[in-house]
């Protein structure tokens, strides 16, 4: 497997060569974990360097997944989440839809 960047789109959408696609609900959700991760990292003012000490993912990768180079795996998820003493949840969508507009 290579460590290139997977983005996966709807099919639904289109298939054409110069038909815009539109981003699949699994990446965005993807974009999202990472965009937290980053969040968490700046927060606790924790270097890129020092997360890959905690996590044991090479700071390049680190880098790579910020800056949207790599799409990371799931093992690579978990593993930089648990450097926060995080991990991943499996919750009903439209029950986190609602906790998202109780929370604005």
């Amino acid at each position: 497997m290579t460590n290139k960047n997977v983005i996966r789109y709807d099919d639904e959408v289109g298939s054409g060569v110069n038909t815009p696609r539109k981003k699949s609900s699994s990446y965005e959700i993807c974009e999202d974990v990472i965009r937290e991760m980053v969040h968490m990292r700046q927060y606790n003012n924790i270097s890129q360097n020092e997360l890959a000490a905690m996590s044991g993912v090479r700071q390049p990768m680190i880098a790579r997944i910020e800056h949207g180079i790599n799409t990371p795996n799931m093992s690579t998820i978990l593993k930089l989440l648990a450097a926060f003493g995080k991990t991943l949840s499996i919750v009903d969508i439209q029950d986190e839809n609602i906790r998202s507009r109780n929370a604005k």
